[in-house]
């Protein structure tokens, strides 16, 4: 990693990190790709599981003659 010193027009100083290859950023992207697909996965796996337990829920009062 390189080290990397950004001024902006009014004289702040901001320091910044780049990959020394082209090779390193593209595995980094890579790397960020697998964990948005596991991070998507487990929020379907949530919403889904959400869904039918309320469709169980409400099919249980149904049968109840229960009241939702």
């Amino acid at each position: 990693m390189r080290k990397i010193l950004l001024k902006d027009s009014e004289g702040n100083t901001t320091t910044a990190y780049a990959p020394e290859t082209n090779e390193e950023l593209e595995r980094d992207i890579e790397a960020n790709k697998k964990q948005n697909i596991k991070e998507h996965l487990y929020m379907g796996y949530l919403i889904v599981g959400t869904l039918a337990f309320t469709l169980g829920i409400f099919i249980s009062l149904k049968r109840l003659n229960g009241k939702s």
